[in-house]
């Protein structure tokens, strides 16, 4: 007999209509006869839930679907823990998540929670550098192939570094050089060491009350 093998979510239902809702339960149920999905937990517009089989075929087709169609996004147990831990509010976690085969160290379950929050932060994060992604990946590779590749290169190779780091210097005059490396540290200053002060008050919280107050602002007027 083959083993159940699940995967933990979280997801957002499609509009349909003025009023409708398209849920991952009932596409499952229409779609995939073979898999199964547990609706855990919500809080209206996240959707938090299991989905397993044991045709491992047709689970990898589900989870591709629900990616697509409802970019569900995977979670770690502990992090689908540290989820459904910060919106439940009932009975106790443990006997709520052993209904799903959860079986729960409560001396973790802050830690759970932490690990959630953290990859929210995260989320936060990589949006506020989508617009600089490309030009740190362009700058990465110039460094790479200054120092790494330096001493590997033909002179061909040199020549025609020499001739775009000529032309760069002319377009790019050392004060701009320096004002623009200015800005630039400013802005990971800015945003890292405020992720990074964030992410010490939420390592440092002893209750998940203080977990779920605790969140990762940024100064508007200081940050595009």
């Amino acid at each position: 007999m083959n083993n159940i093998v699940r995967f933990y979510y979280q997801y957002t239902p499609l509009r349909r209509g003025l009023t409708g809702y398209e849920y991952i339960g009932q596409f499952i149920d229409e779609n995939y006869p073979n898999c199964q999905w547990f609706e855990v937990i919500n809080t209206n517009f996240i959707h938090y839930g299991i989905i397993q089989s044991t045709d491992t075929d047709e689970l990898a087709r589900a989870i591709q679907a629900i990616e697509g169609r409802f970019s569900a996004k995977r979670l770690t147990l502990e992090e689908f823990i540290g989820a459904v831990y910060l919106v439940h509010n009932s009975e106790p976690i443990e006997q709520f998540l052993a209904n799903y085969d959860i079986n729960i160290d409560s001396n973790r379950l802050l830690d759970y929670a932490k690990q959630y929050k953290k990859k929210l932060f995260k989320e936060v994060l990589r949006k506020k550098f989508n617009d600089i992604e490309d030009s740190v990946a362009d700058l990465i590779k110039f460094i790479v192939l200054f120092i790494l590749h330096r001493d590997s290169l033909t002179e061909e190779q040199l020549n025609q570094i020499n001739l775009l780091t000529n032309a760069l210097k002319q377009i790019y005059p050392v004060d701009m050089c320096i004002e623009g490396l200015q800005e630039t540290t400013h802005m990971f200053a800015t945003i890292l060491n405020k992720y990074y002060t964030t992410r010490t008050l939420l390592e440092q919280a002893q209750t998940i009350d203080e977990i779920r107050q605790i969140m990762l602002n940024f100064d508007e007027n200081m940050i595009s």
